[in-house]
């Protein structure tokens, strides 16, 4: 029957459980934390007077690649044949057609600066047929039309037809967070009557009881 060994255990005449100093007193120890850096050095104090530095120059390296490069650049000189002849045959086809554009302007230069002396001198039919048999009563260049002005008075309000309702300027503010929803028009009519078609207008020129007519909401 295998005995059963049972080890020293400290007495503690002080106290319950193992005294304090159980632990080795001439065991070195250092402080250790989880932030320190530890590493490994080695300190040989004996000089190695028998290491000689044999060849300090770099490894040279091979002019020619392995075999299966120089194989694939192979199959690709074909290939880069053909589009160094492709790209000389786009350049060529560059080149004519920069020639004949030059050949072409150069060729219309004369005729290009003749009619547009012609276009200067064009005279554009009146609005107005002009008879023989009028008199003329003055005669006004073009260019005193810019210095002319004319006050405007205050317009006149002939005809108020229907109303227009305000908007709701909110509506311009409105974000994801700030929601409004659309609301349907109930009741309304929108007529979509230009000035020409319009039957008010059209009433108000045979009338004849204003020059100048003009449509505004509000």
């Amino acid at each position: 029957m295998v005995g059963f060994l049972i080890n020293e255990v400290p007495f503690n005449p002080d106290g319950w459980g193992p005294p304090e100093t159980t632990s080795p007193s001439n065991v070195p120890f250092a402080p250790f934390s989880r932030s320190d850096k530890l590493g490994h050095g080695l300190l040989n104090p004996d000089d190695d007077n028998s290491f000689r530095l044999v060849d300090g120059k770099p490894i040279p390296k091979p002019k020619f690649g392995p075999k299966w490069r120089f194989q694939n650049n192979r199959n690709q000189l074909p290939q880069r044949r053909d589009e160094e002849v492709e790209a000389k045959k786009r350049e060529a086809e560059k080149q004519r057609v920069r020639r004949d554009r030059q050949y072409n302007a150069n060729r219309q230069g004369g005729q290009g600066n003749y009619n547009a002396a012609r276009r200067e001198s064009a005279v554009f039919k009146s609005s107005v047929d002009i008879q023989p048999e009028w008199n003329m009563l003055d005669q006004i260049p073009f260019s005193a039309f810019s210095k002319l002005s004319y006050n405007v008075g205050e317009p006149e309000d002939l005809v108020t037809c229907g109303a227009v309702e305000g908007y709701d300027k909110s509506y311009d503010r409105t974000t994801p967070k700030n929601e409004r929803r659309l609301e349907r028009f109930k009741n309304r009519n929108f007529f979509k009557v230009t000035t020409t078609d319009d039957p008010v207008i059209r009433r108000l020129a045979n009338e004849d009881k204003a020059t100048s007519i003009k449509r505004n909401f509000r």
